[in-house]
């Protein structure tokens, strides 16, 4: 906005209020003292301007676009300059949205979202629109992809609020998070004013929400997925549902925690409340959460199913040293959580490490009494930081404290020798990071570049190092079977590899081989100098990136090889080392991948609906012992038929004859099945096949039954009963359901023929 003064012109009049804001005493005081700068700034001459929006710029949650000049005149209006990538952006949209809530369009009050990307992938409308979604934006937002406006206003950093006047003069400005006082303050007084001065137009807004749009899905915008091999389960952050969920390796659901809609509460698992969680930790039936908008760290116990709090005071905290007791101590967003152990532990994984996006730090949660390296002993419950200075930047130290880390987003643990590392997905510096777990000493791996005040050396090239580039990654997975860290390099919609000793080439822009850089792609990084399952010491200087899924674009291709396959913004990844899976939370196509490291193919986890959550048999999970037959859900039909007249010896084939809604197909990975049960009368199936699965919904399985020559009773029920998987053709929404056939049988000496076909037919709604 240089073109009409820019923010620079309002700036010593806005320092003038600012000195004398700081000796106000009341509240009256401070509304006088901005009375007093609306009356100055009002008079001037020629008024600082905001420059009418562009007619090609492109909007969300409005039916068109929107003229500063003539839809928003006699209107205050608050510009949020933000990326939906800055953590700083997400801290403040709380504060707008309390002040939507206090002043509405009919008071004469509007925020406007101005998103100036930060990576080229935030440029992109669709990935804005996933944000807005993700963060329950309601305002009305536009896409300011080339920075237009961020450049006429001469706007610096990310969060700027601009609050312009109704027609359209710039009167404050309030840069980065923490001003909320300020921000009420200054809106209310400019409202009183104009008000008072008949500027006010009380019009509403036309607005086109698209979260009301949304389809429903059994995920939405996952954000973090660990698994627990021991139990064959796996824990998912259900983010946009604020839930988390707890299901079998076939996508049975278990348990479902917390939501669909956003609060704070402790208590059992049907009352318990989360806010966008992300990170999860599962280990003998505890999960560890990092609920993200509470500011909180919460603790799943599954036995007992129930949720308590063990840090955080649900209040953003600024602290960034810590060192009260847990649900004591203030904490700032957590992004992600991992296990490991202390120095001298009495006992394995007594540490919770805590990625404190909120501070950039890496915290540490005492889960036992230990002593962190180089520390001092600690008693059980404490919560403090670890490494990171709380600066916002890349820099590497031998001493913890003084390093600096910038939004780091994702923890993983690589706890045996030689490594002993915490790898730290370093979102905002596009790195990834490592600290020992002997020393603290922070370390580069990959990615970014030497100043450490750089937070803009992101690309997507494969190489060694500080050669390689990645965009904005927010996950890490290590491999201890294979000696490999896994990468969501989100923004770049891909997986990459790194290994030390081969040559990448370093290309930019061959998507299909390069690193996961941008936030939707997923990288992989090999520590050893081959990938043979020997470990061998490397070189920092040749550590290499190189890419193991993902396209580059952002898209949903399943059921490919790594190189065709597809993600959109995956958000977090783990290692299942006994069968080589690697799970992705793929965050904004609302899904759980499943990468298998051994085919290179890539398939999805199917989940259940919501109607159908609670009628899983917890028993059942991933077996093939034909004694332990799947639970139909509890809203499966059940058909009663008419009596059969049978005779011994005879032999019955019941055609499946079952039709799915349109536009969906069975779900390859989930074990769709038929089996038959007899009660009271199970000498009738005895040495007979009694399940069976069902692969393909245009060839189902005739399933046979003879008639025993020896029959304990002459009437019988026979229950056929069948378990369907399906999905949209899309996979964007998945289901199960059932039917059950109750056939009575007659049974006489009479000869009824050698075989008799009896068809089961039903359609699925």
């Amino acid at each position: 906005m240089a073109a009409v003064g820019g923010l620079a012109g309002l700036l010593p009049a806005q320092n003038q209020l600012e000195y004398a804001l700081e000796d106000a005493v009341t509240p009256q005081e401070k509304e006088n003292l901005v009375y007093q700068h609306l009356r100055k700034v009002d008079t001037w001459e020629r008024d600082l301007k905001v420059p009418e929006f562009g007619a090609d710029l492109l909007w969300l949650n409005t039916e068109g676009p929107l003229s500063l000049y003539k839809d928003l005149c006699g209107k205050v209006v608050v510009l949020d300059f933000f990326t939906y990538c800055c953590i700083n952006c997400i801290h403040l949209l709380p504060d707008l949205h309390e002040l939507e809530q206090k002043y509405s369009t009919k008071d004469g009050l509007l925020v406007v979202g101005v998103h100036s990307a930060k990576f080229p992938n935030e440029k992109v409308l669709d990935n804005i629109k996933s944000a807005v979604l993700r963060y329950n934006i309601t305002h009305p937002v536009v896409n300011d992809a080339d920075a237009t406006l961020w450049h006429e206003l001469e706007v610096s950093c990310w969060p700027t609020l601009v609050i312009v006047g109704p027609r359209g003069n710039v009167l404050f400005t309030l840069i980065g998070e923490g001003h909320k006082e300020k921000l009420f303050l200054f809106t209310s007084i400019a409202l009183k004013y104009y008000r008072e001065k008949g500027q006010i137009n009380s019009s509403t807004i036309r607005t086109q929400l698209y979260r009301n749009a949304l389809p429903p899905s059994p995920l939405l915008f996952p954000g973090k997925v660990t698994v627990d091999s021991t139990m064959d389960r796996i824990a998912i952050a259900d983010t946009g549902h604020h839930r988390i969920l707890v299901v079998t390796k076939n996508g049975q659901v278990l348990h479902t925690i917390g939501g669909p809609n956003s609060g704070r509460k402790d208590g059992p698992f049907s009352e318990a409340l989360f806010s966008s969680p992300q990170g999860v930790a599962i280990k003998n039936n505890i999960i560890y959460v990092a609920d993200t908008e509470n500011h909180l760290i919460r603790k799943i116990d599954l036995q007992m199913e129930m949720v308590s709090t063990v840090a955080g005071t649900g209040i953003q905290g600024m602290d960034k040293e810590g060192g009260a007791k847990g649900e004591e101590q203030p904490i700032s967003s957590p992004w992600d959580v991992a296990f490991g152990t202390s120095v001298s532990a009495t006992h394995e994984d007594d540490i919770l490490w805590i990625a404190m996006a909120g501070t950039h730090q890496i915290w540490a949660l005492m889960l036992e009494c230990g002593r962190l390296p180089k520390g001092s002993d600690l008693k059980k419950g404490t919560c403090l930081r670890y490494a990171g200075s709380g600066n916002e930047e890349n820099r590497n130290n031998a001493y913890p404290h003084k390093a600096g880390f910038a939004q780091p987003s994702g923890l993983s643990v690589a706890a045996e020798e030689p490594w002993n590392y915490l790898f730290v997905a370093d979102s905002e510096s596009s790195t990834v990071r490592t600290i020992s777990l002997k020393d603290g000493a922070v370390k580069h791996l990959v990615g970014g570049e030497r100043d450490p005040m750089n937070l803009f050396a992101f690309g997507d090239i494969d190489g060694a190092g500080i050669n390689a580039k990645l965009q904005h990654p927010l996950g890490v997975a290590w491999d201890k079977r294979r000696s490999l860290l896994y990468i969501a390099d989100s923004y770049n919609h891909k997986n990459a590899s790194h290994h030390s000793g081969e040559e990448t080439g370093g290309r930019r822009g061959d998507s299909s081989r390069s690193r996961l850089i941008y936030c939707k792609k997923i990288h992989r990084i090999s520590l050893d100098e081959s990938q043979s399952t020997q470990i061998k010491f490397v070189d920092p200087k040749m550590k290499n990136c190189a890419t193991l899924a993902g396209t580059g674009e952002a898209s949903n291709v399943i059921g490919s090889s790594f190189t065709t396959s597809s993600f959109n913004e995956p958000g977090g990844l783990c290692v299942e080392e006994k069968e080589c899976l690697l799970y992705i939370a793929d965050t904004n196509n609302h899904q759980i991948k499943v990468l298998d490291l051994e085919t290179k193919i890539v398939s999805l986890l199917p989940l259940l609906s919501t109607e159908t959550l609670d009628t899983v048999d917890a028993s059942h999970v991933q077996k093939t012992d034909m004694a332990k037959l799947p639970k139909l859900p509890k809203s499966a039909p059940n058909l009663q038929l008419p009596s059969l007249i049978v005779s011994p010896g005879q032999t019955l084939h019941f055609m499946l004859k079952l039709s799915l809604p349109p536009v969906t197909k069975l779900t390859e990975e989930a074990p769709s099945s038929w089996f038959l049960s007899a009660e009271g009368s199970e000498w009738l199936l005895h040495e007979q096949n009694i399940f069976g699965k069902i692969e393909d919904i245009s060839k189902q399985p005739v399933i046979p039954l003879q008639i025993p020559m020896s029959c304990l009773s002459a009437e019988v029920v026979l229950s056929i009963k069948v378990c369907l998987y399906y999905c949209s053709k899309d996979s964007s929404a998945c289901m199960m359901k059932g039917i059950s056939f109750n056939q009575p049988l007659d049974i006489t000496n009479a000869n009824q023929g050698s075989t008799a076909p009896v068809e089961l037919i039903y359609a699925f709604n």
